[in-house]
């Protein structure tokens, strides 16, 4: 890290193909951000900002991102390293744990080194808190249909003909890839946010509202969507994210919509098709 003024920490991953829990997701998860941050404490780094998630903050024992609530920077997931290690448990609450776990290490890091959450010159550790990610596919790095990152799978899977009912939904609140980008770069310019959590959130939509508009909007894609009166009902009403942080303090006020982030995830997915030769 020589010369290394500010880093971004992105990287934790996120797949569900596992064999164990403790093992694939929650140790790295952990143990990437504390090695990121122990390196960038040795090369004299100004400034650290984590993608964390919404998943730190869901309360997976409770009805998580559905009800009537509204979610903010201070709520927690109350899951346990002991209890998302435990053998059995689903992959998804393995990683939400996990997300959670690196959050809080990264801040007991800060406290236990003296480095100041706040201060005049800035913070050193910065958390940025996104719920699912959607928008455009990173074309290089999805070289076929297998490698598709797991969000972007969960859109193309409406119309490439792997399922054959509409989803059920898991997690409706989300945020575009390129305001999650713009709220990176933003904590880094500013001083404003600086040693906040900031949730993030364009909205919610359940897999029945994208399989609509694609039928609204799409008429190329008709069939080979998966049938509109398929499928389970969504679990209730969606929950919440409060914004807050990031409009007063980032000044992230506008978001892209769940619309506009369908249809410009869809655009690139089927951009991609083209390079993997899959018929249409």
């Amino acid at each position: 890290m020589a010369r290394v003024t500010y880093i971004l920490h992105t990287a934790s991953p996120y797949t569900f193909n596992i064999t164990n829990g403790e093992e694939d997701l929650l140790k790295p998860a952990i143990n990437g951000t504390l090695n990121v941050l122990r390196a960038a404490k040795k090369a004299g780094v100004k400034k650290v900002v984590i993608t964390s998630s919404f998943a730190a903050i869901s309360d997976l024992k409770g009805k998580g991102p559905w009800g009537d609530r509204e979610y903010t920077e201070k709520d927690w997931n109350p899951y346990t390293y002991e209890e998302a290690a435990a053998p059995g448990v689903p992959p998804a609450i393995v990683y939400s744990a996990g997300k959670k776990l690196a959050e809080k290490a990264a801040w007991a890091f800060s406290e236990e080194h003296k480095l100041p959450i706040i201060a005049p010159d800035g913070a050193w550790t910065h958390l940025v808190n996104p719920p699912m990610i959607y928008g455009p596919a990173l074309q290089e790095a999805a070289t076929s249909p297998e490698t598709l990152n797991t969000s972007s799978a969960a859109i193309y899977a409406l119309f490439s003909g792997r399922v054959h009912a509409i989803p059920d939904d898991r997690l409706p609140l989300f945020c575009d890839v390129r305001d999650v980008a713009k709220a990176h770069v933003l904590a880094l310019e500013t001083e404003a946010a600086d040693g906040e959590r900031v949730p993030l959130c364009g909205g919610s939509f359940t897999w029945k509202d994208a399989v609509e508009e694609l039928y609204a909007t799409r008429p190329e894609l008709k069939d080979r969507l998966v049938p509109l009166n398929s499928g389970n009902p969504a679990p209730g009403p969606a929950a919440r994210i409060s914004t807050r942080v990031a409009r007063e303090k980032l000044g992230l006020k506008e978001f892209i919509g769940w619309k506009t982030s369908l249809s410009d995830t869809v655009d690139s997915i089927l951009e991609l098709e083209k390079k993997w030769a899959v018929p249409s």
